[in-house]
């Protein structure tokens, strides 16, 4: 699995940038000290983020992916306020997207 999470981000494959989200969460479980909560939190929200604008790339965008990748972020704040205003801007710069 490390192979293959190389060669995406490498290859900068947003569309299996999931994948890297699952690997990154897998090895800080395993190995907590790893990153922070801050660091961890930030990372995954990077990677969804850039997964929903690729998604707008799209003609036409898939709204429901864009909505459940959406409805994932609101998780990952709730422990800290800087994560969880990142996550709120993102969400509502989304939201106004998704009504143009």
């Amino acid at each position: 699995m490390y192979s293959f999470v190389w060669h995406v981000v490498n290859q900068r494959n947003v569309m299996h940038y999931g994948k890297v989200e699952e690997f990154v969460t897998v090895v800080t479980e395993a190995v907590p000290k790893l990153l922070s909560y801050k660091q961890r939190a930030q990372l995954i929200l990077g990677l969804r983020a850039r997964m929903i604008l690729e998604l707008f790339r799209k003609d036409p965008p898939n709204l429901q992916d864009i909505q459940r990748l959406l409805e994932k972020m609101n998780i990952l704040g709730q422990q800290d306020a800087e994560v969880e205003e990142s996550q709120a801007n993102f969400v509502a710069l989304v939201q106004t997207l998704l009504k143009n």
